[in-house]
């Protein structure tokens, strides 16, 4: 099963997905940091699911987009926020959008996308459409001592790779090898955080985290 057929069936399962309020908290902390500095922003939502998080931040004034590769996605957002357009687009192909953009929100696609190459090209094509000084919001899992412990697939490789029944491929990280990378592909840290606590459910039957859940990470990227 490819990534868009997985999404595709996620979203048409579900009526409704409500990301967590930390991400909110992150965009939030971005905006006002450039809101007195510049008076127009593009920014753009990878992975918008269906568009429940820049509704929240319209009254800024600036110029807000997302994408994701689920049609019923798009279809749900479009219904749901009027005030700002919805695309159904591959990220591999968001310089079709022929335009550049001041934030990229990372909505938990960085770990869906399953093998290190994948991220790092995915990384590499927003660097290809970002204005000088864009930033990268992310909020994506890392290796926990509980998944060390309980999953005998972790290896010196700096990450893991989970396959997830009904949901596919996950690449979780070692906190260290993620800082690493992002400095090697040109990026600078603006800001790194590990929320004490902070877990990411693997399972989507529960609701509750384990020991074993991976930890998460906060990054906001900059692009010199």
């Amino acid at each position: 099963m490819n990534i868009s057929t997985t999404y595709e069936k996620a979203h048409l399962n579900n009526r409704q997905y409500i990301l967590p309020i930390s991400l909110f908290q992150l965009v939030r902390r971005v905006l006002e940091l450039e809101d007195s500095q510049k008076p127009m922003l593009n920014l753009i939502e990878i992975g918008c699911g269906q568009g429940t998080l820049f509704s929240k931040f319209l009254d800024h004034g600036h110029n807000f987009v997302g994408i994701d590769i689920s049609k019923t996605a798009i279809q749900r957002a479009r219904a749901y926020e009027e005030r700002m357009p919805f695309y159904c687009l591959d990220v591999r192909d968001i310089e079709l959008m022929d335009q550049r953009f001041d934030i990229f929100v990372d909505s938990h696609l960085l770990h869906c996308l399953g093998s290190l190459k994948s991220v790092q090209e995915y990384l590499l094509k927003l660097k290809s459409v970002a204005k000088p000084g864009a930033r990268i919001i992310i909020e994506t899992m890392v290796i926990s001592k509980g998944l060390l412990k309980s999953d005998s697939m972790c290896s010196d490789d700096g990450y893991i790779i989970k396959d997830l029944l009904g949901v596919g491929r996950r690449i979780i990280f070692d906190g260290r090898f993620i800082e690493n990378l992002v400095l090697k592909l040109g990026f600078r840290i603006d800001y790194m955080n590990f929320p004490v606590g902070a877990k990411f459910v693997l399972d989507g039957k529960r609701v509750e985290s384990l020991e074993s859940d991976p930890d998460v990470i906060q990054l906001i990227l900059r692009v010199p």
